[in-house]
């Protein structure tokens, strides 16, 4: 399991932009909904939505679980797939471990050629991947942007790179 999202801001906030960044390279995944994405949210927002491609706002993310919510570092944790590959799914032998129903034993995975550059590949999933509301083809990489919504099956997750994360953690609000 991930950490939750009130600790790491609490973390965070002690650390500074720079010295988060610095310890945390890599992005993050925020899990919209605890209950397999289905449930109406709670208040939760952050102040300040997190800029798309451009610059321009995106919406403001609600999840369910608000400052619960888990959030899973992109590391490498297993000894599964390349170096540069983070797994994703239900079994322990994933990176990123999330044990729900509708997500595949090894359900996706996001791939990285820097800190900035990351791809999403669904893995031939039972329930497919979408991206920002689009099934991704199965084995065909996509490009990632911070504040990017990813699905596995019914669970969604908030992609967001660290100065971002951070940004949005410093404005946090739970309602």
């Amino acid at each position: 399991m991930g950490d939750r999202l009130e600790d790491l801001q609490r973390r965070a906030l002690r650390m500074g932009p720079e010295g988060f960044c610095a310890q945390h390279p890599n992005p993050f995944l925020i899990r919209l909904d605890e209950r397999g994405g289905r449930d109406e949210p709670v208040p939760w927002a952050f102040k300040t939505p997190p800029r798309g491609p451009q610059g321009t706002q995106q919406r403001i993310i609600a999840p369910a679980a608000g400052p619960a919510a888990h959030v899973y570092e992109l590391i490498k944790s297993s000894g599964k797939g390349a170096r540069d590959t983070i797994t994703v799914g239900r079994t322990d032998d994933n990176d990123v471990v999330i044990a729900e129903m509708s997500i595949s034993r090894t359900h996706a995975s996001l791939k990285t050629g820097s800190p900035t550059n990351w791809v999403l590949v669904d893995g031939g999933s039972s329930n497919g991947t979408r991206l920002n509301g689009i099934r991704v083809s199965a084995g065909e990489p996509t490009l990632l942007s911070s504040g990017d919504v990813i699905s596995f099956g019914d669970v969604g997750v908030l992609l967001l790179f660290p100065a971002t994360l951070w940004e949005q953690l410093e404005q946090l609000v739970c309602g």
